[in-house]
């Protein structure tokens, strides 16, 4: 494609063949002095693009000569890139990698500089401010250099010269970000957050797995059982065997890709980014117990451990931002490694409107019911209370602060400290839900457990009842994943699991 204008530099030409008809889905970069290292360069970046769903890609090369030999530095693979904090390396250096290659339809939309120096780096910028970039760091092109090259001798008033255009950019990018996180985007790209209610519907008008199941779950069958003075609902949840079955062992988990990771997430599902002390994602779960039920989990993928984070006061945190942010009412809760978790290697919480937790709904007779257990004064001049709750069908320890959102971290500490720690696992087992109640302050509720899941799980025949208690069943609602197990289920059953899977 030959430009008929004479006033286009390398960006300007880039913007008129990226938006030509021909220009495919992914359009890839190449210097016409440069190689690329293999036939499979192309289809190594398309596969990255698929398998990640990222924007942009960028590769690594290697710098020769015109007989293809090595010169120094040799592989230039910026290495400083992480996919969680790359988006900000990029600001502390000059270039992100080559070659880079993007999803057509952003590059026409965010479009080239017109500029034939550093067009490239402020699109890196530019991509990364939003959208995922992937990376590969095996070599993907030959960079040849010959003598006299002007890449290569560059005069220092030229390199400052350079350099004073890539501040300028880096400048420019900062500015934006600091205006993003005053006017945070949406899922789509709207100022600020949408509501939880905007979300949610637009989500099931173009998710129809996720409309699907929000659908069945209109028509549920259910039974209410009680064990003493709690009823407990058992709720046929077919939708819900992904998770009530999910194998979570090492070698299972280490199998399949992480359904947690943004870069595994279904094209469709939308998210929400929730930026604390670290980025959180926040998404609709497809396979909903309640509605309205929403995942927050960590951008970047750690093991699902919370108790070495209780100074940085997460679930108050999430409360808060729900609050200001999203919807009001909503109850954060947390399903340990060994407690109901279905991806145990990725850091995560759940979320779900107060209204239908049986244990909030219920929270102010079981205040009756609480014995003081513990105190202490916060720097906030509050105070920070621990009860156990009597009146519920396995034990509870509540931690409550009244006049806002504070929780004391040594209160809790000395708590988790006091449950047993199994071999191998990273923190004691329990669940949590966290809520604001107007009557009693922010209260934070752990249930101490001592298995996964109940010995009728693995059971044979007719014995097998196929439960596995998360947070939701532990607050009263039980879910299985098959109608028999439904029928089958009685007072006497499920004070066993219950009896089985807490102290």
């Amino acid at each position: 494609l030959i430009p008929e204008r004479d006033d286009l530099g390398i960006g300007g030409c880039w913007n008129l063949g990226v938006h030509h008809p021909l220009c495919g889905r992914f359009a890839v970069q190449l210097d016409s002095d440069d190689l690329y290292s293999s036939p499979s360069t192309l289809q190594t970046i398309v596969d990255k693009f698929r398998r990640e769903r990222c924007a942009m890609v960028i590769g690594s090369y290697r710098m020769t000569n015109f007989q293809l030999e090595t010169l120094p530095p040799g592989v230039i693979d910026h290495k400083e890139w992480t996919d969680t904090n790359g988006h900000n390396n990029a600001l502390r250096i000059n270039g992100l990698g080559a070659p880079r290659a993007f999803f057509t339809p952003l590059l026409r939309k965010i479009r080239v500089p017109n500029t034939s120096y550093g067009e490239d780096y402020a699109l890196g910028l530019a991509f990364s401010r939003e959208y995922r970039i992937g990376r590969i760091y095996d070599v993907l092109y030959l960079c040849r250099r010959w003598e006299g090259n002007s890449d290569a001798a560059l005069s220092i008033e030229k390199q400052n010269q350079n350099n004073s255009y890539k501040d300028s950019l880096r400048t420019l990018e900062i500015r934006k970000r600091q205006a993003l996180l005053r006017h945070p985007l949406s899922w789509e790209d709207a100022a600020p957050a949408a509501s939880a209610e905007t979300f949610i519907r637009h989500q099931l008008d173009t998710w129809p797995l996720a409309r699907k199941n929000y659908e069945a779950l209109a028509h549920v069958q259910t039974r209410t059982l009680s064990l003493g003075t709690n009823d407990i609902t058992v709720q046929f949840n077919p939708a819900r065997a992904v998770s009530t079955c999910a194998k979570v062992d090492k070698a299972s988990i280490a199998a399949r890709p992480c359904f947690l990771c943004l870069s595994h997430k279904p094209e469709e599902q939308e998210s929400v980014r929730i930026q604390l002390d670290e980025p959180f994602s926040l998404r609709l779960n497809p396979y909903p117990i309640l509605p309205g039920h929403l995942t927050i989990s960590t951008e970047s993928h750690q093991w699902q451990t919370l108790a070495d984070k209780t100074s940085r006061r997460l679930p108050e945190r999430l409360v808060n931002w729900l609050e200001k942010n999203f919807a009001s009412g909503y109850t954060v809760f947390y399903n340990g490694a060994q407690c109901g978790a279905s991806a145990p290697d990725h850091f995560h919480f759940q979320a779900v409107r107060q209204e239908d937790v049986p244990l909030i709904r219920q929270w102010e007779k079981l205040m009756s019911t609480a014995v003081e257990k513990g105190f202490e004064p916060l720097s906030d001049g509050k105070s920070c209370i621990a009860y156990d709750i009597e009146g519920y069908f396995c034990p509870i320890r509540a931690f409550i602060t009244q006049g806002g959102l504070a929780t004391g971290v040594r209160l809790i500490d000395s708590y988790l400290h006091s449950l047993p720690l199994h071999e191998g696992e990273t923190e004691p087992r329990y669940n949590l839900f966290a809520w604001n109640n107007p009557r009693y302050g922010f209260v934070t509720v752990y249930i101490p457990r001592t298995a996964h899941r109940p010995q009728c799980y693995t059971a044979e025949g007719d014995a097998q009842l196929i439960v596995s208690p998360g947070a939701l069943d532990m607050a009263g609602i039980l879910v299985t994943a098959r109608e028999e197990d439904l029928q089958k289920l009685d007072a006497d059953t499920l004070r066993q699991i219950y009896h089985e899977v807490t102290h």
